[in-house]
């Protein structure tokens, strides 16, 4: 991709991972979202906990209860994505009920892996901060005191041809990490 230039030789997965707007009228194989939450299980986790859930809105009626809980500006581009998700994050460590404080950074880490099994899949995926909590809740059935529903999340097919480009990184490597 012309405007993402590495700086440093890293793997080509990096650059080429992004969060197009734009997608191809193809439905996502049920199979492939398997591979992709089977990468994610491999995360690391903090106290090898797995705190992170994907709760997938496969069908026709699964993804549009995902979609009613997005915020006007992303239901606008994701209006025909095939596959919407949220990814959970558990508040509260399995092993002794206490908090786990490190839940987001986990479901994070669980959330880059699926994003990055996706691209080597052919697919595109976009995370979303933009969506109505209280409706994600609803949807899900989960308790805000013990699950902390951390973003929303679009899979789908790239276009064919197409009409936008990823935006560039605006920091370069060094600007990223201080030496000491």
């Amino acid at each position: 991709m012309t405007n993402r230039k590495m700086i440093y030789e890293a793997d080509e997965m990096f650059p080429n991972r992004w969060s197009p707007r734009k997608f191809a009228d193809k439905k996502v194989d049920k199979e492939d979202l398997l591979k992709m939450v089977e990468a994610a299980r491999w995360a690391p986790s903090s106290f090898n906990a797995q705190p992170y859930y994907f709760y997938c809105g496969f069908s026709e009626e699964g993804r549009s209860r995902v979609f009613d809980s997005l915020v006007e500006a992303n239901q606008k581009w994701a209006k025909d994505v095939p596959v919407l998700m949220y990814l959970v994050a558990e508040k509260l460590l399995k092993r002794n009920g206490k908090e786990n404080k490190y839940a987001r950074f986990d479901a994070g880490a669980a959330w880059v892996s699926l994003a990055l099994q996706a691209n080597k899949l052919g697919l595109v995926t976009h995370a979303m901060a933009g969506f109505i909590h209280e409706k994600a809740y609803e949807v899900t059935g989960l308790s805000p005191d013990e699950f902390d529903i951390v973003a929303a999340i679009a899979v789908a097919y790239p276009e064919e041809e197409p009409t936008e480009t990823p935006t560039p990184r605006k920091k370069t490597t060094d600007e990223l990490i201080q030496f000491h």
